[in-house]
């Protein structure tokens, strides 16, 4: 942690900030589920690959009641359309895919639980949960997608967090801060939101592609195509995906805070599309929108209204 974010050089305000985010990072900064738990049992169980099967999961999910009560309100819900009577079937009509994003959710949800947002970003989680699934979608319209990519989306604003809980100040100053919000983050902090959602992506041991690319969303370097690799692989495309994915996220007005509006034709104009049309056919972004939306509203509704 020391050695990713910049060290503070003296006694000004960002330097003392900085020094107290790095301490609540280290301390507050793992988002796993413990290895031994319910959710850490079926994390690893669906990060085996072909090798997990509907019955150990289920198996694991039904140690648990609140993971078997979110499994079988998902499937069961309007957006599934399942008809789910046991654990087994619930799994069967979700798909161990979506089963591995309500085990990823539900482990940052609950790690997140107890910092404070303003009500101004109630849409907070419904945002990153609709994002996360936007990038996951993206992804695997490329390459076969492995949970990094969910989880990547729903972690890339995260350090938003610990700035509303722990420095309401500043995070109400940065908020009405005239010109770039960027800028003024790192005029109160030294870095700005993604530097730290990517310390907390390092914090908890994560890919070093989630980690690039959580740093590099809000402007990703769109380098020569040729030089991108294997694309499962590459941060740099995967900052790309989220950068689009929040832009859809904005066009949908799922927002934080007043943003500037934009389109859907303006997100197929952008330079980030542009790039994207290097690597294949583009993707529908309007059709991956309408067709998760809805499913990020249940998701959203199953961990935060009961």
């Amino acid at each position: 942690m020391a050695a990713f974010l910049p060290t503070p050089q003296g006694e000004a305000p960002a330097d003392l900030a900085l020094r107290k985010l790095v301490a609540l990072l280290e301390r507050d900064g793992e988002v796993l589920p413990a290895a031994g738990s319910p959710l850490g049992l079926l994390w690893k169980a669906l990060h085996q690959g072909d090798e997990s099967s509907v019955e150990e999961c289920a198996k694991i999910i039904s140690i648990d009641p609140a993971l078997t009560n979110w499994i079988f309100r998902l499937a069961n819900s309007a957006a599934i359309g399942g008809r789910a009577a046991t654990i087994h079937e619930a799994v069967l009509f979700l798909g161990l895919l979506r089963v591995r994003q309500v085990a990823i959710g539900a482990g940052v949800l609950d790690k997140f639980a107890a910092f404070q947002l303003p009500p101004a970003w109630s849409q907070f989680w419904l945002r990153n949960l609709f994002i996360a699934r936007v990038v996951d979608h993206l992804a695997a319209h490329y390459f076969k997608t492995d949970g990094s990519e969910y989880l990547a989306g729903l972690l890339h604003d995260s350090s938003w967090l610990f700035l509303a809980t722990h420095f309401p100040d500043e995070f109400a100053a940065i908020l009405t801060a005239p010109g770039s919000r960027l800028d003024a983050e790192v005029r109160h902090f030294s870095v700005n939101h993604a530097h730290l959602s990517a310390a907390l992506c390092l914090r908890s041991h994560l890919p070093l592609r989630v980690i690039d690319a959580v740093l590099h969303h809000p402007q990703p370097q769109l380098l020569d195509p040729t030089h991108v690799g294997r694309l499962h692989e590459s941060a740099l495309f995967l900052s790309v995906l989220l950068h689009l994915s929040a832009r859809i996220a904005d066009a949908c007005q799922i927002n934080r805070i007043k943003r500037t509006p934009v389109t859907f034709e303006q997100i197929a104009g952008s330079a980030e599309a542009k790039w994207l049309a290097h690597f294949g056919p583009a993707p529908d972004f309007v059709r991956i929108a309408t067709s998760e939306l809805p499913i990020a509203e249940e998701v959203h509704a199953m961990f935060f209204e009961g």
